[in-house]
């Protein structure tokens, strides 16, 4: 959903931000930022399933009330704010490429009604 609200307004997500609420109200909140600005639905799984990792490693007892996935700092490119002037195309970049396209492909299969 966050993803393909994110490609809707053509727009990239800088930093991911995971919520989780336990059985006692307790609220905490974990964000990263991505290597490269990101739109595409693996990616951003991949980040929020490393926070969610980070915040509740394995054997935690408490009962989950609500766990709340976000991206905040949007870029209009894929582009990242520095990098290197004589830096060529990077496979990262090819990789995320593909990986927005696909993502693409998987909302225009949604719009006409496959569940995905």
């Amino acid at each position: 959903e966050v993803g393909m609200q994110l490609r809707e307004v053509t727009r990239y997500a800088k930093v991911a931000r995971v919520r989780i609420r336990d059985s006692e109200f307790s609220t905490a909140t974990k964000q990263h930022q991505f290597a490269s600005p990101a739109r595409d639905d693996i990616s951003l799984r991949e980040m929020a399933l490393r926070l969610f990792d980070e915040m509740w490693p394995n054997g935690v007892a408490k009962t989950i009330r609500l766990v709340g996935f976000g991206v905040d700092n949007l870029a209009n490119d894929r582009r990242p704010d520095q990098g290197d002037f004589f830096a060529g195309v990077d496979v990262r970049d090819e990789l995320l490429a593909k990986r927005e396209r696909l993502s693409e492909t998987i909302d225009r299969l949604r719009s006409k009604g496959y569940r995905v």
